[in-house]
């Protein structure tokens, strides 16, 4: 690519700084562009503007301006409801003609099977008038929604609810897009990541929780993920106000509904059939549960008036950016100078300095790589946890936890610091895998042609994206319903008795 050619630079949504996963490409992409292609960086939600411009200016000589502005062609009305199910409220909200309808409304989740959920409770809910549901019906007509999730989606699309995340396939996500777009829906229920770019802007923006993550660690959702869904209330070309909807827990409506009945009744009453009855209304209390996560109004306010997220260097560089860096140039001293730029504090930056001298030095192991000069002898024999370079991709978490752990829990760095990383005809292999960890990828591809039909799908299977609530629903086939295939014969038995890892009763099941 000649970027002589390239006057100018625009990145939109650029709190993608702060992703996890993408952000590094972000990070780097800006770090990598020549100084003469001006940048225009466009957010909605960066709570530390003045220090990233100065970040720039300094580590990259990027004076940019600040324009910084806080007005909404919009404006936002919030609304705590705390005694409603969610079902309930979405039922009034598609109530009266189109002025007075708080819909097309987007219902963020923060998991896939809770968006399924979520529609289910809908489906049977009057969401649409007879007009809007002859449109729908008429505009459905012209897509064909026979294959996969198709059949099961379509039956929600019928009734004015749309379903929307990764696990569904692109063409029909295009369609809920297209039929929202067009105001044929009365809701959509998706992910988050739809609050991320993604131009499906609502009359309203509904949060039937306010907490994110695994049952046992479920956390409150941080002020920049909530401004971003917030911020896809209200519709420039078609409203004068937007709406922000919260609901509380459904224990708490529970709990709310029951105290308004146990309240109606005096506590003064001298009416024998009001004390039986307030007896058995407290008899029937419901209450909270011990290991379920709660948020309430007060939570609600504060990230509604919280500043927006500051923009921070996350995520360690990945494999497959550093095989095209170094497939552009060798050179390993500009891609130490971007590490050491990272918007990350001291210590952090040292140490994702010496995480690219393992890496470097695990390609070189495995053969993606010659460096020069020639690394020590003792490189062969120290190896640092990750320099197997088959383990999964690290997640945010536990790339902040690795920053900030001391030093002296590691293994010794070795004393060298190559100049040169030449690409060997490997290298190129690592570039194809897009969703692994690509030395993984080509470890497995490397094995499949031992392997069985069985072996095959299992080391397909290996690299998928697994969802905790699938886990309780898997059971592990026997030996007698799977039997051993070639892979495990002749390559990994041998190998996990060779390394002390197993011992043979373990590998036959006997």
């Amino acid at each position: 690519f000649d970027f002589d050619q390239v006057g100018a630079v625009v990145m939109d949504e650029f709190h993608s700084f702060n992703d996890p996963e993408r952000g590094i490409v972000w990070e780097f992409s800006l770090g990598l562009l020549p100084q003469h292609v001006r940048t225009l960086l466009l957010s909605a939600t960066v709570g530390n503007a003045v220090e990233f411009l100065h970040w720039l200016r300094t580590e990259h000589g990027r004076d940019l301006e600040l324009v910084h502005s806080s007005e909404r062609k919009v404006p936002l009305t919030f609304q705590w409801v705390g005694d409603e199910f969610l079902a309930d409220h979405v039922e009034k909200m598609c109530e009266g003609d189109e002025e007075e309808r708080k819909t097309p409304a987007l219902i963020f989740c923060f998991n896939r099977n809770r968006c399924w959920d979520i529609a289910d409770q809908l489906r049977g809910r009057r969401l649409l008038d007879e007009a809007q549901r002859t449109a729908l019906l008429a505009a459905l007509k012209n897509y064909d929604l026979s294959e996969g999730a198709g059949p099961k989606l379509k039956q929600l699309l019928q009734r004015g609810v749309g379903v929307h995340h990764a696990g569904v396939l692109p063409k029909y996500r295009r369609i809920v897009e297209e039929l929202f777009q067009q105001k044929l829906l009365a809701v959509t229920v998706c992910t988050e990541t739809l609050a991320a770019g993604i131009n499906l802007p609502a009359r309203s923006v509904v949060l039937p929780e306010l907490v994110k993550g695994a049952r046992d660690r479920r956390r409150l959702i941080d002020p920049s993920s909530a401004h971003q869904m917030f911020g896809r209330a209200g519709r420039p070309q078609y409203d004068t106000q937007g709406y922000v909807f919260v609901l509380a827990h459904e224990d708490d409506v529970r709990i709310a509904r029951w105290k308004e009945k146990y309240d109606q009744i005096p506590d003064d009453t001298k009416d024998p059939a009001l004390l039986k009855k307030k007896k058995q209304l407290k008899k029937k209390m419901p209450k909270r549960r011990e290991n379920e996560t709660y948020w309430n109004e007060e939570q609600f306010n504060k990230l509604k008036d919280a500043p927006p997220g500051k923009l921070v260097s996350r995520g360690p560089l990945p494999w497959r950016l550093l095989a095209h860096m170094l497939d552009a140039s060798p050179e390993v001293e500009p891609i130490r100078r971007l590490v050491a730029r990272r918007l990350l504090s001291g210590k952090a930056r040292e140490r994702a300095q010496q995480d690219l001298e393992d890496m470097l030095l695990t390609l070189w192991r495995a053969g993606y790589v010659e460096l020069e000069p020639t690394p020590p002898p003792e490189a062969f024999e120290v190896q640092r946890p990750h320099d197997t370079g088959i383990d999964r991709e690290q997640t945010s978490w536990e790339f902040s936890a690795k920053q900030e752990t001391s030093s002296d829990t590691s293994a010794p760095a070795i004393d060298y610091r190559p100049e040169r990383a030449v690409p060997t005809d490997q290298l190129w292999k690592l570039e194809l895998f897009r969703s692994v960890n690509p030395l993984f990828g080509v470890f497995l591809v490397n094995l499949l042609g031992v392997a069985d039909p069985h072996e095959r799908l299992q080391a397909m299977e290996a690299v998928l994206e697994f969802p905790f609530s699938v886990g309780p629903c898997v059971r592990v086939p026997g030996y007698d319903e799977l039997p051993l295939g070639s892979l495990a014969k002749e390559r990994l038995d041998p190998l996990l008795l060779q390394l002390g890892l197993a011992l043979p009763d373990q590998l036959t099941g006997t």
